[in-house]
Formats: structure tokens, sequence, C-alpha cells
């Protein structure tokens, strides 16, 4: 029962996660080789890390030749909801507390692209990066809640050693207050002993006296 109390305080005072937006723009940004048009994806709650090493992974999905870790372009990919051709694709990434920023450039046959130029690649390139921002948020959630369960487990280990320690101490105490009581009467009855072998030995000792007079009386 007080497993259960503490547990539910720790999810009212510290599990409060809420969904959070994934936001997707387009902007004008450095990027590859100079300021080019670009969508800026934000992603919350994310590891700069861990979204970098996934978008690697898409990249070699999409048979692209891929270079660099935090600034990266990927040769000659082939996203065929994006265009039939292949394209070079350009992304950054940025730590922004605790989301990732990413500015990710498509070159079309040397054509960065905008919702102006091509509107149909354009819908395509926003639905694949919400899907990929989208899966890393999910990813992350599922292992903040992996490590939240692990924390929760071992909390419940540590108060259920408490608790036993606590049963054990209050079992000691008891037995300490039933030991003290015992020898307070113990010590009370060794008193009342004591007072007791005292006015006998003072009345041996006046029946000696008595005898002794008594017998220098008769000699």
């Amino acid at each position: 029962m007080k497993v259960k109390l503490i547990y539910l305080l720790l999810i009212l005072c510290g599990l409060t996660l809420n969904a959070q937006e994934i936001t997707i723009t387009n902007a004008t940004e450095r990027i590859a080789y100079g300021i080019n048009p670009c969508y800026i994806v934000t992603i919350p709650n994310t590891n700069i890390e861990t979204v970098a090493k996934a978008w690697k992974s898409e990249m070699k999905k999409a048979k692209a030749k891929v270079e660099g870790d935090y600034k990266t372009i990927a040769t000659n990919a082939f996203l065929t909801d994006i265009s039939d051709n292949s394209m070079d694709i350009f992304a950054n990434f940025l730590q922004e507390k605790n989301d990732v920023k990413m500015i990710v450039g498509f070159s079309l046959s040397g054509m960065f692209l905008t919702p102006e130029n091509n509107s149909t690649a354009h819908n395509a390139a926003t639905n694949f990066l919400k899907q990929f921002a989208e899966q890393q948020y999910k990813n992350q959630l599922s292992d903040d809640v992996s490590v939240q369960k692990k924390q929760i487990k071992r909390t419940e280990r540590e108060i259920k050693k408490l608790n036993k320690q606590t049963e054990k101490s209050t079992k000691d105490n008891k037995k300490m207050t039933k030991d003290i009581e015992e020898n307070k009467q113990n010590i009370q009855q060794s008193n009342d002993e004591l007072l007791n072998k005292q006015k006998i030995l003072q009345s041996q000792d006046d029946n000696l006296n008595d005898l002794e007079k008594t017998k220098k009386q008769v000699e």
C-alpha cells in the first residue's frame, strides 16, 4: 500500500510529459555551398546524435552516398515520392535545448526545392520530413518510457527495502521497550529484596549484640 501511494505521488509530481508539436517550415538558410531554400524541421525532446544517425540510415535506404555527421550530404538519393530522378539532399542538425532542429535542402537537378518551383514535390518532401520527424519523436518517447519504467522499478525496490527496514526497526523498538519494562520491574524487585535483606541484617546485628551482652553477664 505504501509503495502504491508513493508511486502515485511520483506520477503526479514528476511525470508530466505532454505531447509537443513537430514543426516544418520553409526558409532560406546557409546550407550546402551558400544561402539556399530549405526546410526547417523541429523535433521536440530528442537527441541530435540519435536523430542524425537515423537520418543517415534513411538516406542509405534511398541508395544515397552519405557523408558527414551533423552536416550531411546525401548524393544521388532516390525518393520516388518526391521525384523520379535522383537528388542531392543536404541536412544540418542543431541541438536547441531539448529539441533537434534540422535544416534540410533538396537539390533537384541543381535547383533547391521550394513550394513555388514544384508544389507536388514540395508536398511530398514535407510529408517525408513529417513522417521522419514523427518517427524520431515516437522512438524517443518509447525510450523515455522505458527509462522511466526502470527508474520506477528501482525506486519501488528501494521503497520495499526501506519498508522492511522500518518494520524491523519497529519490531526491535517494541522488543527493546518490552525489555526496558522488564528491566525496570527486575530493578524494582531487586531494590525491594535489597531493602528486605538490609532489614534482616539489621535485625541479625541487633540479636547478635543482645546475645553478646547476655553472655558477658553469665560469665
